[in-house]
């Protein structure tokens, strides 16, 4: 385990925490939430959360608080300010 109080500095910093990167996240996108992303919420502080409406309107939303604010329900959905 490691000491979640840590400060991470660096890209380098965040792999040694959470692993390096898998390589379908330097692709354009993935439409699901895989192992990755789910250990990266549970230690955010924040979300930066982008979301596209019906008619293709483009919508950001930012949030903060404690670590694990955004928790999957699903691998497709998030639940908020737990």
């Amino acid at each position: 385990m490691f000491d979640s109080s840590a400060v991470v500095t660096c890209g380098a910093d965040l792999e040694a925490i959470l692993g390096a990167r898998p390589g379908v996240m330097m692709l354009k996108s993935i439409h699901f939430l895989d192992e990755h992303c789910e250990r990266l919420l549970a230690y955010s502080p924040f979300v930066v959360i982008g979301t596209t409406t019906g008619d293709g309107a483009r919508q950001t939303i930012v949030l903060g608080g404690e670590p694990g604010l955004a928790t999957p329900r699903s691998d497709t959905e998030l639940e908020l300010g737990n």
